[in-house]
């Protein structure tokens, strides 16, 4: 029993040192190139659809025909996995067949708006003012949440890809993340 208790405290300090270690901020080995959005996108959804699927979920990607934008795919990705990760642990109850949908949209000639939605039980409104605080979970506990997704994915959008995130929601309504980015050095490109 005690040896059990302590490899799954050994696993519980690992993952904490690899989130901690994901929240700081490595600006110097960013390096930007130019993603068609469409692709990444639709590659991200991929990575998630089979997961929504086995729960009875839907996922709908509502994409321009074309759009380019210059970023640090590492960084955009990691966010993005964070927010996904985080709407399959909070988002639905079992109550409503699952909806996430991923849009996407120009914004201005350099920029980019990113939609997360889903159709989940949404975050009361005490909760959603700190949703982006470290250490912040309504699941802690047996579940092993340690509450920094959302703080890891808001450090990535805003400080290495200087960007923003907001997060709106209400109780039993869902949930919707917006992501606004600026191509890093060359325009967004919309065709």
């Amino acid at each position: 029993e005690y040896t059990q208790l302590a490899a799954s405290s050994t696993a519980r300090a690992a993952e904490l040192i690899s989130t901690f270690m994901s929240v700081a901020v490595r600006v110097d080995d960013d390096r930007a190139v130019e993603l068609d959005m469409v692709q990444y996108l639709t590659e991200i959804g991929g990575m998630v659809q089979g997961r929504l699927e086995s729960r009875g979920g839907v996922l709908e990607l509502l994409l321009p025909t074309r759009l380019k934008l210059t970023v640090v795919p590492e960084a955009l990705t990691e966010a993005l996995t964070r927010i996904l990760a985080n709407a399959f642990d909070h988002a639905w109850d079992g109550s409503v067949q699952p909806l996430l949908r991923i849009r996407c949209r120009a914004q201005g000639e350099n920029g980019m708006i990113i939609e997360v939605q889903d159709n989940g039980c949404g975050i009361s409104p005490d909760h959603l003012a700190r949703v982006f605080d470290p250490f912040f979970t309504t699941k802690s506990g047996a579940h092993g949440h340690v509450g920094l997704g959302l703080h890891v994915a808001y450090n990535y959008l805003t400080q290495r890809l200087k960007g923003s995130i907001e997060l709106s929601s209400q109780t039993g309504h869902g949930t919707t993340v917006t992501i606004r980015l600026r191509s890093s050095d060359a325009a967004t490109h919309l065709l």
